[in-house]
């Protein structure tokens, strides 16, 4: 075999890599598709989804948590089968807001130095099992509607709330709203 073979291969295998990544990439920010192949592929290559303030928001990540608000409004119906269901378009700028939101906060956070420790999230857990009765019941409540586990709970829900509890504690002057119209955003997909 000859040298010509193995570079011939191996710009044919890196033609079909660009060409898969490419597609799942195009088929990510045009169609916002939540295909299992295409996340993956988005989450291997850390494809962004936007960045605020220069922090990167990855395209996985925004699909994860639209996945859990689809859930929660489906598992919702079943509650209540007259509620009136956000649009598609509703619900992909909900969470863009959400998650864009929660990187000012924590960059504000971080300027106050304030934290949340794992003692803090496990003591804030333990009123949401208090609340419900039992870790089984919180575990099954958290999964049926979001389908998360309860260290994802943690992170998703109970982290951005008590960072924002004590920064408006700490400075009464904070107002998450007037920080994110300050805050540098740029969107990559199209909502």
């Amino acid at each position: 075999m000859n040298k010509t073979f193995y570079w011939g291969t191996g710009a044919g295998l890196a033609l079909i890599i660009l060409i898969i990544v490419g597609l799942a990439s195009y088929n990510a920010l045009y169609n916002l598709s939540s295909g299992r192949f295409t996340v993956k592929v988005a989450s291997l290559v850390g494809l962004p989804v936007g960045f605020v303030n220069g922090h990167y928001l990855s395209y996985s990540d925004f699909q994860g948590d639209l996945s859990a608000v689809q859930n929660f409004y489906n598992f919702q119906k079943t509650q209540n089968p007259t509620l009136a269901e956000p649009t598609s378009i509703e619900l992909q700028k909900s969470v863009w807001e959400r998650i864009a939101r929660q990187v000012v906060l924590e960059e504000q956070a971080k300027l106050a130095k304030i934290t949340v420790s794992q003692e803090d999230l496990d003591q804030e857990f333990a009123k949401v099992i208090k609340e419900l009765g039992s870790a089984e019941t919180a575990e099954k409540m958290m999964n049926d509607t979001y389908g998360w586990s309860s260290e994802q709970f943690k992170k998703k829900v109970l982290t951005p709330f008590l960072l924002q509890e004590r920064l408006t504690a700490a400075t009464s002057s904070f107002d998450l709203e007037k920080e994110y119209a300050k805050s540098k955003v740029w969107k990559w997909i199209k909502i």
